[in-house]
C-alpha cells in the first residue's frame, strides 16, 4: 500500500494488532517513509475486500456477483463494473473500493 493510494476516510489495518482504523492524517512531505495517523506506513496494510466487507458496505449478493447499494455497480471475481458488464477496475482492497465508489458517485461508501 502506498500513501498516494489513500485519502482521508479510507480504512486500513495496523499490522501488529490487526486493529482497523480510518485514515485521519497523511504526512508525506519530505519524509522517506510516509506516516498515516502518526504511524509509519510500513506498519500498516490494506484490508482485503471480502464477502464480509461487501455486506458491511451494503452490497447485496446476486447470481452474477454483488450489487452496490445504488444498484448501478456490480462486483464479481475481483472486478468492479458499471451495471453488469462494463469493466471499471480491478479491486482487491477495501480502500480501493472506497476510492472508486467516491470517484463515481461523489459520496462516501459507508458501513451499514
Amino acid at each position: 500500500m502506498e500513501a498516494k493510494e489513500l485519502r482521508i476516510g479510507n480504512l486500513f489495518r495496523f499490522i501488529s494488532t490487526n486493529f482497523i482504523e480510518y485514515v485521519s492524517d497523511i504526512k508525506t512531505n519530505g519524509l522517506k517513509t510516509p506516516v498515516i495517523n502518526n504511524v509509519s506506513i510500513k506498519d500498516t496494510e490494506p484490508i482485503p475486500l471480502t464477502k464480509e466487507w461487501l455486506i458491511k458496505f451494503g452490497f447485496e449478493e446476486a447470481l452474477n456477483g454483488w450489487w452496490s447499494p445504488c444498484e448501478e455497480y456490480s462486483y464479481r471475481e475481483g472486478n468492479f463494473y458499471l451495471g453488469a458488464n462494463i469493466f471499471l477496475a480491478k479491486i482487491d482492497y477495501v480502500h480501493q473500493l472506497q476510492n472508486l465508489y467516491f470517484a463515481l458517485t461523489n459520496e462516501e461508501l459507508k458501513i451499514k
